[in-house]
């Protein structure tokens, strides 16, 4: 049996939504229920609409729940890098006394209430200190 090896340059179906933006996800998903409605209208009980109302309900649904989910972390984000950029000057002095006792960073603004790790980088950045990317 063969491994299975990459194909280079071609994404899957799911890769390739994945990369959509929030707002592309969410008109894609309702554009995908919108055709999947129709084409029951147009051809009530027919096969193949039955078929598209699956196939717009399969993958609508999905990406117009995902691109909702973004939309709020982006925004949750966005709002907790505004309170970092006002905290900054006191974090610095913490950070460097959690760095010479040799505490963790990432814990320190764990708890000072920073969920967002592009937010807890950044400060850290800020701070002259390299966080370890976490791949979860």
């Amino acid at each position: 049996m063969r491994p299975e090896l990459p194909r280079a340059g071609v994404l899957s179906l799911r890769e390739q939504l994945v990369v959509l933006p929030p707002a592309a996800k969410v008109v894609a998903g309702l554009a995908m229920l919108g055709m999947g409605v129709g084409a029951m209208l147009m051809l009530p009980g027919s096969f193949y609409s039955i078929v598209l109302i699956c196939f717009g309900t399969a993958l609508g649904v999905p990406l117009v729940l995902a691109g909702r989910a973004e939309f709020r972390q982006r925004r949750r984000d966005a709002d907790e890098m505004v309170r970092a950029r006002a905290d900054l000057e006191t974090l610095k002095p913490l950070v460097t006394e959690a760095v010479r006792e040799k505490r963790g960073v990432d814990r320190l603004l764990r708890e000072r209430g920073y969920s967002s790790e592009k937010v807890r980088r950044w400060i850290a950045l800020e701070c002259d200190v390299v966080l370890p990317r976490r791949d979860v």
